[in-house]
């Protein structure tokens, strides 16, 4: 799999599509401090506003089904410094293994859409 390479080739719509999506964003204490230090904001004030953590991991607080806490007039409002789950999406292992919906993924995501044909047609 050349995640690496097809994700070069991507270009994120900035839609905020995928920020409306289920499930919760994970980050790892760099970016958390990349974040906090992006708004403006002490990292004890940041973990306590924005930050839950379940065992070792640390999460945004959003409830599943709740759109990113980020998404401001259907944009991201920390894009510059978004965690990585958010940088490598469409490019999950979920979405791209073997046998995975793409349709679902072409749905979700203008950006995936627009790759697919530009692959699709180079390959013909």
């Amino acid at each position: 799999m050349k995640t690496k390479e097809k994700t070069s080739e991507f270009n994120c719509l900035e839609c905020g599509d995928c920020c409306r999506t289920p499930g919760y964003v994970y980050i790892n204490p760099d970016e958390l401090k990349k974040i906090s230090e992006f708004l403006k904001m002490s990292i004890p004030r940041f973990k306590k506003d924005y930050v839950v953590r379940e065992g070792e991991r640390i999460r945004f607080s959003e409830g599943y089904s709740d759109p990113c806490l980020f998404l401001e007039k259907g944009r991201c409002s920390i894009y510059p410094v978004r965690p990585k789950q958010c940088t490598s999406f469409p490019f999950w292992l979920e979405y791209i293994k073997k046998g995975a919906d793409r349709g679902y993924l072409k749905r979700l995501c203008g950006g995936y859409r627009m790759y697919e044909e530009s692959v699709f047609c180079r390959n013909k």
